[in-house]
């Protein structure tokens, strides 16, 4: 996926849907190649730090502070669809994380 690194194009659009009872707007994605096309929903109300969340891909082109709740990946005829079926928002306690 070394050609997903460049984007050529990312526009923010007006467009905007709920899912999962939060309002997301529409940005798109295109690498510098032409070949891949990337469509995220993103809900930028909801505060989420990319920049530990999403892998070095997803950091890139997710520009603002939201969260995806829907990223649609388009390259030659495969197509990845990610999306959000529902979300609680309460703090996950510590002690969950902790290892056995």
């Amino acid at each position: 996926m070394e050609n997903m690194v460049h984007l050529k194009c990312t526009r923010k659009s007006r467009e905007t849907k709920m899912i999962s009872g939060y309002r997301c707007r529409k940005y798109e994605y295109l690498t510098h190649d032409g070949r891949t096309r990337i469509i995220g929903w993103i809900a930028e109300d909801i505060e989420f730090n990319k920049s530990v969340q999403y892998s070095g891909f997803f950091r890139q082109i997710f520009l603002p502070d939201g969260l995806a709740f829907e990223k649609r990946m388009i390259y030659g005829e495969v197509e990845h669809l990610w999306k959000v079926t529902s979300i609680d928002m309460k703090k996950i306690s510590d002690e969950a994380f902790a290892s056995p």
